[in-house]
């Protein structure tokens, strides 16, 4: 009768060390709940990420006012003729007059040929002998911007975070305000900067230096 309870009792033991497993409906339950937690968690996460995007864009278009103003405090005047950019070899020409001007334009773009022979000359992109912007505009070969290189696309643009380039317009005819063509935008200060925001198209969601 011993031999018989140790027995018994061996298998007893043993039934309760062996792990249990997950039945198919505890799998599907456990499942389930971790697909609604994502469902709630994705949407908290892309508002955050959108929120970092938003405020990287709005310390750069900032930056990008800073760094023309302390261009003009250098040079005593914006880098334009007659109303114009001279880019590359002379004479391409681009448009740089306010709204009423001769060569009006709503925007500037910090495109290769200003982010590399203005704002930081010494790049790696344009050649500085051979370029005619560079002597012009930027004899003194002073870099005016920081930025992160996450913020120059391939081709020498300085793009916003979602791949847009910024946007700017200089004071360039001296009347303490900016005023792009074909709007209805007058800014009381010498240099304004922007992004088009996540949609790439002038909107609400647009990151403005002036607002």
């Amino acid at each position: 009768m011993v031999k018989r309870a140790g027995h018994l009792l061996g298998k007893s033991e043993s039934a309760a060390e062996a792990p249990r497993a997950f039945t198919l409906v505890e799998l599907l339950v456990v499942i389930g709940i971790m697909a609604v937690l994502m469902g709630l968690l994705l949407p908290a996460v892309n508002t955050v990420m959108k929120r970092g995007s938003v405020s990287k864009a709005r310390m750069e278009v900032n930056a990008v006012v800073n760094a023309w103003k302390a261009y003009y405090n250098e040079y005593g005047r914006w880098p334009v003729d007659n109303n114009n950019w001279i880019l590359g070899t002379y004479p391409e020409h681009q448009a740089a007059g306010e709204r009423g001007q001769p060569n009006a334009t709503s925007e500037i773009l910090m495109n290769e040929p200003i982010m590399t022979n203005i704002m930081y000359p010494d790049s790696s992109w344009w050649n500085y002998n051979d370029n005619m912007m560079c002597k012009l505009y930027n004899p003194k070969r002073i870099q005016f911007m920081e930025f992160r290189k996450d913020s120059v696309d391939d081709s020498g643009n300085l793009v916003d975070p979602w791949g847009g380039v910024y946007r700017f317009m200089l004071d360039v005819n001296g009347d303490g305000k900016v005023e792009p063509a074909n709007t209805n935008l007058t800014v009381f200060d010498t240099v304004i900067a922007w992004s088009l925001g996540p949609d790439g198209t002038n909107s609400a969601d647009d990151i403005r230096s002036w607002q």
